[in-house]
Protein backbone atom coordinates (compact mmCIF):
# COMPACT_ATOMS: atom_id res chain seq x y z
CA UNK A 1 0.00 0.00 0.00
CA UNK A 2 2.97 2.58 0.60
CA UNK A 3 4.59 1.61 -2.30
CA UNK A 4 1.49 2.52 -4.32
CA UNK A 5 1.05 5.59 -2.31
CA UNK A 6 4.85 6.58 -2.93
CA UNK A 7 4.26 6.05 -6.71
CA UNK A 8 1.18 8.17 -6.80
CA UNK A 9 3.20 10.95 -4.95
CA UNK A 10 6.64 10.40 -7.39
CA UNK A 11 3.84 10.75 -10.73
CA UNK A 12 2.19 13.84 -9.47
CA UNK A 13 5.90 15.67 -8.55
CA UNK A 14 6.83 14.67 -12.02
CA UNK A 15 3.80 15.98 -13.38
CA UNK A 16 4.33 19.41 -11.50
CA UNK A 17 8.04 19.78 -12.17
CA UNK A 18 7.48 19.58 -16.07
CA UNK A 19 4.18 22.05 -15.49
CA UNK A 20 7.08 24.49 -13.94
CA UNK A 21 9.44 23.48 -16.24
CA UNK A 22 6.92 24.56 -18.92
CA UNK A 23 6.09 28.30 -17.54
CA UNK A 24 9.82 28.40 -16.78
CA UNK A 25 10.12 27.99 -20.80
CA UNK A 26 6.92 29.70 -21.84
CA UNK A 27 8.02 33.33 -19.38
CA UNK A 28 11.51 33.21 -20.51
CA UNK A 29 10.43 32.81 -24.68
CA UNK A 30 7.64 35.89 -23.84
CA UNK A 31 10.54 37.54 -21.88
CA UNK A 32 13.25 37.43 -23.93
CA UNK A 33 12.66 37.07 -27.15
CA UNK A 34 13.89 40.20 -28.92
CA UNK A 35 10.75 42.25 -30.33
CA UNK A 36 11.97 43.92 -33.52
CA UNK A 37 11.49 46.65 -35.57
CA UNK A 38 12.25 48.29 -38.91
CA UNK A 39 11.17 51.45 -40.92
CA UNK A 40 12.07 53.21 -44.39
CA UNK A 41 10.67 56.22 -45.85
CA UNK A 42 11.86 59.19 -47.72
CA UNK A 43 10.42 62.41 -48.95
CA UNK A 44 11.41 63.18 -52.87
CA UNK A 45 8.35 65.33 -54.05
CA UNK A 46 6.25 63.21 -51.79
CA UNK A 47 6.64 61.09 -48.23
CA UNK A 48 5.84 57.17 -48.06
CA UNK A 49 6.78 55.84 -44.82
CA UNK A 50 7.13 51.92 -44.62
CA UNK A 51 7.27 50.30 -40.76
CA UNK A 52 7.03 46.53 -39.39
CA UNK A 53 7.38 44.91 -36.31
CA UNK A 54 7.75 40.88 -35.41
CA UNK A 55 7.66 39.15 -32.51
CA UNK A 56 8.87 35.18 -31.51
CA UNK A 57 10.75 35.11 -34.65
CA UNK A 58 8.33 36.76 -37.09
CA UNK A 59 5.62 34.36 -36.08
CA UNK A 60 3.06 37.74 -34.90
CA UNK A 61 3.86 40.58 -37.16
CA UNK A 62 2.60 44.05 -37.38
CA UNK A 63 3.21 45.93 -40.96
CA UNK A 64 2.12 49.15 -42.33
CA UNK A 65 2.58 52.23 -44.92
CA UNK A 66 1.81 55.69 -44.78
CA UNK A 67 1.64 57.99 -47.42
CA UNK A 68 -0.41 60.89 -48.52
CA UNK A 69 -3.44 58.24 -48.79
CA UNK A 70 -3.71 58.04 -44.93
CA UNK A 71 -2.20 54.89 -42.71
CA UNK A 72 -2.90 51.42 -43.85
CA UNK A 73 -1.94 48.69 -41.60
CA UNK A 74 -2.57 44.88 -40.80
CA UNK A 75 -1.45 42.65 -38.18
CA UNK A 76 -0.71 38.86 -39.14
CA UNK A 77 -0.09 35.32 -37.71
CA UNK A 78 2.43 33.72 -39.70
CA UNK A 79 1.09 34.01 -43.41
CA UNK A 80 -2.40 35.02 -42.01
CA UNK A 81 -3.94 38.45 -41.52
CA UNK A 82 -5.89 38.78 -38.15
CA UNK A 83 -7.20 42.53 -37.84
CA UNK A 84 -6.62 45.56 -40.14
CA UNK A 85 -8.09 49.07 -40.06
CA UNK A 86 -10.69 48.09 -41.43
CA UNK A 87 -11.70 45.32 -39.25
CA UNK A 88 -11.35 48.04 -36.33
CA UNK A 89 -13.86 50.33 -38.11
CA UNK A 90 -16.36 47.74 -38.59
CA UNK A 91 -15.64 46.79 -34.66
CA UNK A 92 -16.14 50.57 -33.66
CA UNK A 93 -19.17 51.11 -35.94
CA UNK A 94 -20.56 47.86 -34.03
CA UNK A 95 -20.34 49.26 -30.96
CA UNK A 96 -21.85 52.64 -31.69
CA UNK A 97 -24.54 50.75 -33.00
CA UNK A 98 -25.19 48.78 -30.13
CA UNK A 99 -25.00 52.15 -27.77
CA UNK A 100 -27.38 53.75 -30.46
CA UNK A 101 -29.79 50.25 -29.78
CA UNK A 102 -28.86 50.75 -26.05
CA UNK A 103 -30.03 53.78 -25.75
CA UNK A 104 -32.83 53.68 -27.76
CA UNK A 105 -34.04 50.45 -25.88
CA UNK A 106 -34.04 52.71 -22.49
CA UNK A 107 -36.15 55.55 -24.27
CA UNK A 108 -38.87 53.08 -25.20
CA UNK A 109 -38.70 51.63 -21.31
CA UNK A 110 -38.95 54.88 -20.27
CA UNK A 111 -42.07 55.52 -22.55
CA UNK A 112 -43.49 52.20 -21.88
CA UNK A 113 -43.14 53.06 -17.94
CA UNK A 114 -44.84 56.76 -18.67
CA UNK A 115 -47.44 55.43 -20.24
CA UNK A 116 -48.33 52.97 -18.08
CA UNK A 117 -47.96 55.91 -15.07
CA UNK A 118 -50.27 57.74 -17.22
CA UNK A 119 -53.12 55.50 -18.09
CA UNK A 120 -53.12 54.29 -14.16
CA UNK A 121 -53.63 57.98 -13.10
CA UNK A 122 -56.52 57.87 -15.58
CA UNK A 123 -58.03 54.63 -14.36
CA UNK A 124 -57.66 56.29 -10.76
CA UNK A 125 -59.87 59.87 -11.57
CA UNK A 126 -62.13 58.17 -13.22
CA UNK A 127 -63.07 55.55 -10.45
CA UNK A 128 -65.14 57.50 -8.09
CA UNK A 129 -63.91 58.03 -4.26
CA UNK A 130 -65.92 56.14 -2.15
CA UNK A 131 -67.58 58.72 0.57
CA UNK A 132 -70.50 58.65 3.51
CA UNK A 133 -71.07 61.79 1.58
CA UNK A 134 -74.40 62.46 -0.15
CA UNK A 135 -73.56 62.68 -4.06
CA UNK A 136 -74.21 66.33 -5.19
CA UNK A 137 -76.94 67.75 -7.41
CA UNK A 138 -75.76 67.64 -10.70
CA UNK A 139 -76.11 71.11 -12.36
CA UNK A 140 -78.19 72.45 -15.02
CA UNK A 141 -75.93 73.02 -18.63
CA UNK A 142 -77.43 76.99 -18.12
CA UNK A 143 -75.76 76.97 -14.91
CA UNK A 144 -72.75 75.70 -16.21
CA UNK A 145 -72.20 78.13 -19.11
CA UNK A 146 -72.88 80.95 -16.48
CA UNK A 147 -70.29 79.69 -14.20
CA UNK A 148 -67.75 79.05 -17.49
CA UNK A 149 -69.05 83.09 -18.11
CA UNK A 150 -68.31 84.14 -14.53
CA UNK A 151 -64.68 82.86 -14.31
CA UNK A 152 -62.16 85.53 -14.40
CA UNK A 153 -59.78 85.43 -17.41
CA UNK A 154 -56.02 84.90 -16.97
CA UNK A 155 -54.02 88.53 -16.29
CA UNK A 156 -51.90 89.03 -19.30
CA UNK A 157 -48.42 90.17 -17.41
CA UNK A 158 -47.96 93.57 -17.91
CA UNK A 159 -44.41 95.24 -18.05
CA UNK A 160 -43.69 95.77 -14.74
CA UNK A 161 -44.19 91.83 -14.06
CA UNK A 162 -41.72 91.30 -17.09
CA UNK A 163 -39.15 93.40 -15.97
CA UNK A 164 -39.29 91.90 -12.28
CA UNK A 165 -38.53 88.47 -14.21
CA UNK A 166 -35.71 89.67 -16.07
CA UNK A 167 -34.47 91.12 -13.08
CA UNK A 168 -34.88 87.68 -11.09
CA UNK A 169 -32.93 86.05 -13.61
CA UNK A 170 -30.17 88.09 -13.72
CA UNK A 171 -29.89 87.53 -10.01
CA UNK A 172 -29.75 83.68 -10.47
CA UNK A 173 -27.04 84.35 -12.81
CA UNK A 174 -24.78 86.12 -10.44
CA UNK A 175 -25.52 83.80 -7.78
CA UNK A 176 -24.35 80.78 -9.90
CA UNK A 177 -21.11 83.06 -10.96
CA UNK A 178 -20.50 83.67 -7.20
CA UNK A 179 -20.91 79.67 -6.40
CA UNK A 180 -18.41 79.01 -9.80
CA UNK A 181 -15.75 81.91 -8.46
CA UNK A 182 -15.84 80.57 -4.90
CA UNK A 183 -15.32 76.65 -6.41
CA UNK A 184 -12.94 78.13 -8.30
CA UNK A 185 -10.95 79.86 -5.42
CA UNK A 186 -11.15 76.81 -3.11
CA UNK A 187 -9.57 74.81 -5.99
CA UNK A 188 -7.07 76.79 -6.50
CA UNK A 189 -5.89 76.74 -3.03
CA UNK A 190 -6.48 72.74 -2.87
CA UNK A 191 -3.71 72.97 -5.98
CA UNK A 192 -1.55 75.37 -4.39
CA UNK A 193 -1.49 73.23 -1.11
CA UNK A 194 -0.96 70.50 -2.83
CA UNK A 195 1.62 71.99 -5.05
CA UNK A 196 3.64 73.15 -1.57
CA UNK A 197 3.13 69.81 -0.41
CA UNK A 198 4.76 68.39 -3.46
CA UNK A 199 7.91 70.80 -3.28
CA UNK A 200 8.09 69.51 0.36
CA UNK A 201 8.25 65.67 -0.72
CA UNK A 202 10.93 66.32 -3.19
CA UNK A 203 13.19 67.91 -1.51
CA UNK A 204 13.73 65.22 1.11
CA UNK A 205 17.45 63.09 0.17
CA UNK A 206 15.86 59.76 -0.05
CA UNK A 207 13.00 60.45 -2.83
CA UNK A 208 15.86 62.62 -4.47
CA UNK A 209 17.64 59.46 -4.53
CA UNK A 210 14.52 57.13 -5.85
CA UNK A 211 14.69 59.82 -8.63
CA UNK A 212 17.86 59.43 -9.45
CA UNK A 213 17.68 55.67 -9.81
CA UNK A 214 14.50 55.63 -11.61
CA UNK A 215 16.06 57.95 -14.35
CA UNK A 216 19.00 55.88 -14.55
CA UNK A 217 16.71 53.12 -15.49
CA UNK A 218 14.46 55.36 -17.88
CA UNK A 219 18.02 56.36 -19.70
CA UNK A 220 18.83 52.48 -19.79
CA UNK A 221 15.48 51.81 -21.88
CA UNK A 222 16.09 54.74 -23.85
CA UNK A 223 19.68 53.27 -25.00
CA UNK A 224 17.84 49.53 -25.74
CA UNK A 225 15.46 50.15 -27.66
CA UNK A 226 16.98 52.79 -29.94
CA UNK A 227 17.99 51.91 -33.49
CA UNK A 228 20.80 49.78 -33.93
CA UNK A 229 21.00 50.91 -37.44
CA UNK A 230 20.24 54.55 -38.62
CA UNK A 231 21.28 54.90 -42.46
CA UNK A 232 20.21 57.72 -44.65
CA UNK A 233 20.61 61.54 -46.27
CA UNK A 234 18.72 64.47 -46.08
CA UNK A 235 19.20 67.71 -48.25
CA UNK A 236 18.04 70.55 -46.72
CA UNK A 237 18.09 74.55 -48.11
CA UNK A 238 15.36 77.69 -46.99
CA UNK A 239 16.59 79.87 -49.88
CA UNK A 240 18.59 81.61 -47.43
CA UNK A 241 22.45 81.09 -46.41
CA UNK A 242 22.47 82.59 -42.94
CA UNK A 243 18.80 80.64 -41.68
CA UNK A 244 20.58 77.52 -43.77
CA UNK A 245 23.90 77.79 -41.59
CA UNK A 246 21.90 78.08 -38.71
CA UNK A 247 19.98 74.84 -39.39
CA UNK A 248 22.62 73.07 -39.87
CA UNK A 249 24.37 74.20 -36.82
CA UNK A 250 21.56 73.21 -34.27
CA UNK A 251 21.31 69.83 -36.54
CA UNK A 252 25.07 69.01 -35.57
CA UNK A 253 24.49 69.11 -31.95
CA UNK A 254 21.98 65.75 -32.77
CA UNK A 255 24.95 64.27 -34.45
CA UNK A 256 25.47 61.51 -31.78
CA UNK A 257 22.01 59.93 -32.23
CA UNK A 258 22.23 59.42 -36.27
CA UNK A 259 25.68 59.80 -36.81
CA UNK A 260 28.13 59.25 -39.53
CA UNK A 261 26.06 56.60 -41.34
CA UNK A 262 23.21 59.78 -42.15
CA UNK A 263 24.46 62.03 -44.54
CA UNK A 264 23.40 65.96 -44.17
CA UNK A 265 23.83 68.08 -46.76
CA UNK A 266 22.67 71.68 -47.13
CA UNK A 267 22.17 73.92 -50.16
CA UNK A 268 22.61 77.44 -49.24
CA UNK A 269 21.14 78.95 -52.92
CA UNK A 270 18.01 76.83 -53.02
CA UNK A 271 15.12 75.94 -51.05
CA UNK A 272 14.58 72.13 -51.36
CA UNK A 273 13.80 69.48 -48.20
CA UNK A 274 13.93 66.13 -49.21
CA UNK A 275 15.58 62.73 -47.95
CA UNK A 276 15.31 59.16 -46.91
CA UNK A 277 16.13 56.81 -44.24
CA UNK A 278 16.43 53.02 -43.56
CA UNK A 279 16.48 52.21 -39.25
CA UNK A 280 15.73 49.01 -37.65
CA UNK A 281 16.26 47.55 -34.08
CA UNK A 282 15.29 45.60 -31.27
CA UNK A 283 14.32 44.68 -27.51
CA UNK A 284 12.73 42.92 -25.86
CA UNK A 285 9.99 42.97 -22.70
CA UNK A 286 12.29 41.79 -19.81
CA UNK A 287 14.09 45.09 -19.29
CA UNK A 288 10.35 46.50 -18.90
CA UNK A 289 9.46 44.13 -16.33
CA UNK A 290 12.22 44.98 -14.58
CA UNK A 291 11.96 48.46 -14.43
CA UNK A 292 8.53 48.20 -13.51
CA UNK A 293 9.94 46.35 -10.35
CA UNK A 294 12.41 49.10 -10.09
CA UNK A 295 9.38 51.94 -9.74
CA UNK A 296 7.63 49.44 -7.30
CA UNK A 297 10.50 49.14 -5.25
CA UNK A 298 10.42 52.69 -4.51
CA UNK A 299 8.90 52.78 -1.34
CA UNK A 300 8.38 56.80 -0.72
CA UNK A 301 7.31 57.73 -4.51
CA UNK A 302 4.72 54.72 -4.79
CA UNK A 303 3.07 55.53 -1.56
CA UNK A 304 2.87 58.95 -2.18
CA UNK A 305 1.12 58.32 -5.46
CA UNK A 306 -1.18 56.00 -3.93
CA UNK A 307 -2.46 58.30 -1.54
CA UNK A 308 -2.27 61.68 -3.77
CA UNK A 309 -5.65 62.79 -4.01
CA UNK A 310 -6.26 66.25 -5.39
Amino acid sequence: MLDILLDIVCVLLIILGILLFLVVVLAGIVLLTPIKYSSKGSYIEKFRCEFNISWLFKIIRFNGTFDENGLLWNIRLLFFKVFDQDDLKKYLEGMGETKVSEEKEQSEEIKETTEVTELTDEIKETQPEKTDEKPETPIDEKTDEKLTEIKEPEKKKNIFDKIKEKYDNILLKIKDIKIKIKRFYRNAKKIALKADELKEFLSREEVKKELRTIGKQFLKILKHIKPKVLKGRLLIGTGEPDKTGMLIGTMCIFYGLYGDDFNVTADFENKVFEGEYFLKGSFNILVFVLFIIRVLCQKNLVKYIINFRL
